[in-house]
């Protein structure tokens, strides 16, 4: 039997949540790491202005705690420009990492592809990382010690996440009319540390 079958009989609730159904259910497998694609195609940014402006946000929908990160990008905690990731507990930023460029869109028709990356260690230690990056603007990004960042906490598993909440928190917070399209092309799900299931999504988080 295939690694996929094996875990669609034992987390037939958190498949459900990779298409699109809500309300997942309780998985027997730990989930140890949830990675994300996504595509970010442009139509006519204006550099002047930073525009357009996204985000894109992860979450563990843990019971007691509520870890989520967001991907700033085309703009940070100081102004338009480049790329910064934020780590939240609730209300509370825990940390953040920007790209170390404060370059802004500027190229017509520019795709953007790149990776979310959320894994959490037998100790508790939760860390997301964008990798994979590429870009006109910002060439390639991720995977090094920028866009990453972690926190410690008591959850065992990332069981609860679910791309819903994904697709239905990130969006385009300022010049819409410069975006043609923000997707989330696929779900990889990883069950103690080693890929259980890669899912192409391709959930339309924002179109013209």
């Amino acid at each position: 039997m295939r690694a996929i079958e094996v875990f669609f009989q034992v987390s037939r609730g958190f498949v459900a949540a990779l298409f699109l159904i809500t309300s997942p259910v309780a998985i027997a497998a730990d989930v140890t790491a949830v990675e994300e694609e996504w595509q970010l195609n442009l139509n006519s940014p204006n550099a002047s202005r930073s525009s357009p402006q996204l985000n894109c946000m992860i979450s563990t929908i843990g019971v007691s705690e509520s870890y989520y990160t967001i991907l700033l990008i085309n703009q940070n905690a100081f102004g338009g420009g480049g790329l910064e990731l934020q780590l939240w507990n609730g209300l509370v930023m825990l940390d953040s990492s920007g790209l170390g460029t404060f370059a802004s869109l500027a190229t017509a028709d520019e795709k953007i592809q790149w990776t979310t990356r959320m894994e959490l260690d037998s100790n508790g230690l939760l860390k997301v990382q964008i990798l994979n990056g590429t870009s006109t603007t910002w060439g390639k990004f991720g995977g090094k010690s920028n866009l990453l960042v972690s926190t410690q906490t008591t959850l065992a598993n990332l069981n609860t996440y679910d791309p819903n909440i994904t697709a239905n928190s990130s969006g385009v917070e300022f010049g819409n009319q410069r975006v043609n399209k923000l997707i989330l092309r696929k779900v990889r799900v990883y069950t103690n540390n080693k890929k259980s299931i890669e899912q192409a999504v391709d959930r339309v988080v924002f179109e013209n």
